[in-house]
């Protein structure tokens, strides 16, 4: 799926990096994040940045809900939006609920 960032080249605690070594999901944990945000910063940075320079590709389901929308049919997209492609297919901001 990803390789995952090294604990030791994240910029957090020594006790937040044994915690990532012993669980590395703990790097999306709200109160992680909420203290330090770096860790989940550096971990979703390549996937930020690939989001921003256009490089993940809308899927079907994006082109459907474009083309619902288009015919009137699409009241909202409930969406939890990690990749931005609700508003690449040109959806409006109005129609997506986060």
């Amino acid at each position: 799926m990803y390789a995952p960032l090294p604990a030791d080249k994240i910029t957090c605690s020594e006790e937040e990096r044994a915690m990532f070594k012993r669980e590395p999901m703990y790097v999306v944990d709200k109160g992680i994040f909420t203290h330090n945000a770096f860790p989940y910063l550096e971990v979703r940075r390549p996937f930020i940045l690939g989001s921003i320079q256009k490089k993940w590709k809308p899927t079907v389901a994006h082109w459907f809900a474009r083309l619902l929308f288009e015919h009137n049919l699409l009241q909202s997209v409930y969406t939890q939006n990690i990749d931005g492609l609700d508003y690449h297919v040109g959806l409006p901001d109005d129609r997506i609920v986060p």
